[in-house]
């Protein structure tokens, strides 16, 4: 019988094709599709032989039967469990998930777990990281919301309300590892939905979410050190803003926000997410970089454009993405920014390089009529030289993005992949003694 299996159309290379079931093997469910058209069935032709069209059949259930034996292979820290056809089958135990297909499992239904059991000689805790996208229909179905647990507890709620593919990160504490180290990870997904049902399909499966991999990874010691007195909250997908969520998930996953937000009190420039009561502004905008933190642009109550409306010392962070290009008196913003934080803190700061966006050395911008100044490292050093005194900040990590970036484009082409300039600097305290003439 030919399994005719789902493909989300949002996703590069994904297409409707024909797995083939031998006759003597019965899948776990098969996906259905009552017709398919012309153009369809010549799609399917070429991936399979004379393929049968499959008949329309109910969703399996989620198996409701006890776990009695552990997967008979552990994984080792680091690893990878594979949920692709082209996986381990027998390395994780999945319930509630349709049969694998070579982009990963569907869940299929409201719950789903994933079983599996990490090798005994591993102690510590670790990072998982899942690998997934969901099934979007906008507008009829915007957001998949997933409720994730480990071994029973309650790890929070996603939201996925964008089509790419995202590595979300969990931690999975030692002290949660059951018998023979298993590990469990629950997902209910209320808002699962049939392909059928919002029109984009005739797959009658309640889909939710697509897991492709789960990475196992040893916790980054500047997390692990971080985590225990910083009481932040990292969403996964969060909606900030268009330069920020680039790379923001990334920064979870490697511990950067967790090494440099080394508190909950932080501002996010330019930002119109919140005031200081935690109202949003402006529903359309992005949100601030993390949940509580306040959101300050030009019409922020009581802020002048010149000095924040904030103590001295308040602020364990400054987080400014995109901005700093746009204003005139960078002087009196970066010592604004370095006079709220607090000894110890971090500033941020994330501008456009002028040779990857702007490809060239002084304004106009070709794409932002808006940008004072461009920037490359030298310049941006430069400028938080001439606002600070000596040694009362560090340069903490200093960076030039240019993942993704493609070189082979022209100039009047805007740029893609990373064209960014990612500085942090930390606030000291100053010593006693002077630098000499």
């Amino acid at each position: 019988m030919a399994e005719l299996v789902f493909r989300p159309p949002w996703v590069q290379g994904y297409a409707p094709t024909v797995k083939v079931v031998p006759p003597e093997s019965t899948p776990a469910v098969e996906p259905s599709m009552a017709s398919v058209t012309t153009a369809e069935s010549t799609e399917l032709a070429e991936a399979a032989e004379r393929p049968e069209p499959a008949e329309p059949v109910q969703p399996a259930e989620a198996s409701e039967t006890p776990l009695e034996t552990l997967p008979p292979v552990s994984i080792m820290v680091p690893g990878v469990i594979d949920l692709s056809s082209y996986g381990i089958a027998d390395a994780v135990e999945r319930r509630g998930f349709s049969v694998p297909e070579p982009h990963g499992s569907w869940t299929n239904g409201p719950n789903a777990s994933l079983t599996f059991s990490i090798d005994q000689h591993y102690s510590k805790d670790v990072l998982l990281s899942i690998e997934m996208t969901a099934l979007l229909a906008p507008p009829r179905l915007t957001a998949q919301l997933v409720d994730v647990s480990i071994n029973g507890v309650p790890c929070g709620t996603w939201t996925i309300d964008d089509r790419n593919w995202r590595e979300r990160p969990l931690v999975l504490p030692a002290q949660l590892l059951g018998r023979g180290n298993s590990v469990t990870i629950g997902f209910s997904i209320p808002t699962c939905r049939s392909p059928a049902a919002l029109g984009v399909g005739q797959d009658i499966r309640e889909l939710g979410v697509i897991i492709r991999r789960v990475r196992l990874a040893p916790i980054p010691l500047a997390s692990q050190q971080v985590a225990r007195t910083m009481p932040i909250r990292l969403e996964p997908g969060r909606r900030v803003g268009n330069e920020s969520r680039r790379t923001y998930d990334e920064k979870i996953q490697s511990g950067f926000w967790t090494k440099y937000l080394v508190g909950p009190r932080v501002l996010d420039i330019g930002c119109k997410g919140n005031d200081a009561a935690g109202v949003p502004l402006d529903r359309s905008a992005g949100l601030p970089i993390i949940e509580g933190a306040i959101g300050v642009d030009l019409d922020f109550p009581g802020y002048d454009g010149r000095t924040l409306p904030f103590p001295s010392e308040s602020q364990d962070a400054v987080y400014s993405s995109h901005a700093l290009e746009h204003v005139v008196d960078y002087i009196r913003a970066i010592q604004e920014w370095h006079r709220v934080v607090k000894i110890g803190g971090h500033i941020i700061v994330v501008v456009p390089h002028a040779h990857l966006y702007e490809r060239r050395h002084r304004p106009p911008s070709r794409w932002n009529g808006g940008h004072a100044r461009v920037y490359t490292s030298a310049s941006l050093l430069a400028e938080f030289e001439a606002a600070l005194a000596p040694n009362t900040f560090r340069v903490r990590h200093l960076l030039e993005d240019d993942r993704g970036y493609r070189y082979e484009d022209p100039p009047d082409r805007h740029a893609t992949g990373g064209f960014e300039i990612e500085m942090v600097v930390q606030k000291i305290v100053p010593p006693a003694w002077k630098i000499e003439d």
